[in-house]
C-alpha cells in the first residue's frame, strides 16, 4: 500500500491535442476511449484531491517534447535516421506545435509553480515514452527522497485507496 508520504501524482501529457474535444489534433483517435472513461472528470478530481489533501501531494507534469514552427519547421526531427508511424504523423500533422493551442496544457489542469507543482521535462513518443516515464519517475523519487519523508499518522482516502 502507497504511503502518502511518500506519494505523488504524475500527469503525462496534459496537452489540448490529446485532451481537447474541439480542437485536439489527437482528440478523434481518443474521443471513445477519454468519454468512456471519463478521463476528463478523473484528472481534475486527482489534481483537486492532490492540491486539496492536508499535506499536499506534490504533482510533476511529464510532457511530451514540441514539434517547431515556422522558419524551424521540422527542426524537431531533423537528423534522425527513421521515423516511426508515429513519430512521422506528429511531424506532417504538426502536432504538440509550439506555441500553438494544442501544445497548451488542458485549461485547468495547468501547473500551480508556487503550489509546488514541478515540470520534469519532455520527451518523445514511441517506444521511448516508457523511457522518459522511467526517468521522471526517477527524478520524482529522487527529488522526493530529498524532500524528506514526512511522518503522519493520520491517513487520508483518495477513491477508496489508501495512500
Amino acid at each position: 500500500m502507497a504511503n502518502k508520504n511518500d506519494t505523488a501524482l504524475l500527469l503525462i501529457d496534459p496537452y489540448n491535442d490529446f485532451l481537447h474535444a474541439e480542437k485536439g489534433k489527437l482528440y478523434p483517435r481518443l474521443a471513445e476511449s477519454l468519454r468512456d472513461s471519463d478521463t476528463i472528470t478523473h484528472l481534475f478530481e486527482a489534481v483537486q484531491a492532490a492540491r486539496s489533501a492536508e499535506t499536499p501531494i506534490p504533482i510533476f507534469y511529464c510532457l511530451h517534447q514540441q514539434t517547431n514552427a515556422g522558419p524551424h519547421a521540422n527542426i524537431t526531427f531533423k537528423g534522425w535516421g527513421y521515423l516511426s508511424a508515429s513519430q512521422t504523423g506528429i511531424r506532417d500533422k504538426m502536432v504538440f506545435e509550439e506555441g500553438s493551442f494544442g501544445a497548451k496544457i488542458y485549461e485547468g489542469l495547468e501547473p500551480d509553480y508556487e503550489g509546488g507543482d514541478v515540470v520534469v521535462g519532455k520527451h518523445w513518443g514511441s517506444r521511448y515514452v516508457m523511457l522518459c516515464c522511467a526517468l521522471c519517475y526517477t527524478f520524482v523519487a529522487t527529488f522526493w527522497e530529498g524532500f524528506g519523508r514526512r511522518k503522519r499518522e493520520e491517513k487520508e482516502t483518495l477513491w477508496g485507496k489508501r495512500f
